[in-house]
């Protein structure tokens, strides 16, 4: 038995071995603890710098920011918005696409955000 995170290693490491220059990953770290999240996303991240184009879903903004060049945020079939990371991860778009309200922080100058809600009660 492996575990999830070591499954989507594999299944990366197969596309590899297929010469899949282009991937498309669905949700590519769901039902991962902490430890593998980092470790599969830092792989995916590593492989574009290798060449490789990876076309990702996700419903984290924080992964989203922190390991994508671009971002097309969906709502209702539409684009709500496209752009950097920097240019599209903001406190209104989240809110609007999760009907929440969140707030987007900055962390070590702009290099990191993050959302937390804007009210715990």
């Amino acid at each position: 038995n492996i575990s999830g995170g070591e499954l989507q290693l594999a299944l990366i490491a197969r596309a590899i071995a297929q010469q899949a220059k282009i991937l498309v990953m669905d949700e590519p770290s769901a039902n991962l603890d902490y430890g593998n999240r980092m470790r599969v996303m830092q792989t995916v991240q590593g492989l574009t710098r290798d060449g490789y184009a990876v076309i990702q879903s996700t419903h984290d903004p924080d992964q989203a920011y922190l390991y994508s060049d671009k971002i097309l945020a969906l709502q209702g079939g539409r684009v709500a918005a496209f752009g950097t990371p920097q240019e599209t991860i903001s406190s209104p778009l989240i809110s609007s696409l999760y009907s929440v309200d969140v707030e987007v922080c900055s962390m070590r100058g702009d290099e990191i955000r993050v959302c937390i809600p804007a009210d715990s009660h």
